[in-house]
């Protein structure tokens, strides 16, 4: 999914403002940069960091978002499906 298109799911969950969506389109640019280059790289340790990188991009973009927004994001966040390769999600 392309930032942009990640903003308008976003948005369509929490309802942005005209103010947050270049910050969180920003957020997820900067973050997808970081992914690519763990990619190029090809770090062994890719699957870990990128778990803890979109941990971070969440709190980065929880950060800018209103407490109902953050509700609204959590939701979001807690609909979208798990990449990995099956199995049930990890224990919380």
């Amino acid at each position: 999914m392309s930032p942009d298109d990640r903003v308008a799911a976003i948005d369509k969950a929490v309802t942005l403002t005209d103010e947050q969506k270049p910050k969180v389109k920003s957020i997820i640019e900067a973050d997808q940069k970081k992914m690519q280059d763990l990619f190029a790289a090809q770090d062994p340790d890719m699957r870990e960091k990128m778990t803890k990188m979109r941990a971070d991009e969440n709190t980065q973009i929880k950060a800018l978002l209103t407490d109902d927004q953050k509700t609204k994001y959590d939701a979001y966040v807690a609909s979208m499906p798990r990449r990995g390769g099956g199995g049930p999600p990890p224990a919380q």
